[in-house]
């Protein structure tokens, strides 16, 4: 019997902001099979694995404090990509009952679906007790 081992691809890279900063705490994710997000380190610098389950990849990054995102799309021998953060869009709502109530503590989570796949790129947000969220450093990738 022959065995043969293939490992996961991997990107890295260093996120920055439009003035060149180094983005620590950036929240990093490979779609599709995008099955965790990983955050920069203290100097912007990330290192991810992920599986070959489609043609198209993107490598997404966001900085939710700052309201920043970025796509960058990973080609087969891509191995190092610098992603640089541009200004981006914050999702908000309400989550109502069908009598129009609120519903506090409502789940929501940002995900992208790319090439029949599904991916999550962000942690899970909750309504107030209002009912309202907000969800900051959304991209719109066509």
């Amino acid at each position: 019997m022959k065995v043969i081992l293939y490992s996961d691809p991997e990107v890295s890279g260093t996120v920055r902001d439009r003035s060149g900063r180094a983005v620590p705490g950036a929240a990093v994710t490979v779609v599709p099979s995008g099955f965790y997000v990983d955050c920069t380190n203290e100097d912007g610098r990330f290192e991810i694995t992920y599986r070959r389950e489609s043609e198209r990849r993107y490598l997404f990054a966001r900085d939710a404090r700052r309201n920043l995102a970025a796509a960058v799309e990973i080609k087969e021998r891509t191995r190092q990509i610098n992603v640089v953060l541009k200004p981006a869009l914050t999702l908000a709502g309400r989550i109502t009952d069908p009598n129009g109530q609120p519903i506090p503590a409502a789940r929501i989570q940002l995900a992208a679906c790319l090439s029949g796949w599904f991916a999550y790129v962000g942690a899970e947000v909750f309504t107030g007790t209002d009912g309202r969220y907000e969800i900051p450093a959304v991209l719109i990738v066509m």
